[in-house]
């Protein structure tokens, strides 16, 4: 499996870049991980945009046809909030 983590800190990425660069590089346009993931492709716009935070069942659902996990949309802000409270 691919080391988005890495990947994401390495970009210094958040949860926008991360689905944004997770499904390029998986090959997906927006409307095909919607078609995937069954998200409506309208909020997933708006998730990579930032306009919107996904819920966790759409994050879940996300992850899944991405072929990732949670923790992979989630690691730049864990990493992001400890570093602050260092």
């Amino acid at each position: 499996m691919l080391n988005v983590a890495h990947e994401l800190r390495m970009d210094g990425g958040d949860i926008v870049n991360a689905i944004r660069w997770i499904r390029k590089s998986r090959g997906y346009t927006i409307r095909g991980l919607s078609m995937k993931s069954g998200v409506h492709y309208v909020s997933i716009c708006r998730y990579e945009t930032g306009k919107a935070e996904p819920s966790v069942r759409n994050l879940t659902r996300l992850a899944d046809a991405l072929g990732c996990k949670v923790d992979d949309l989630l690691a730049h802000r864990n990493d992001t909030t400890t570093e602050r409270s260092a």
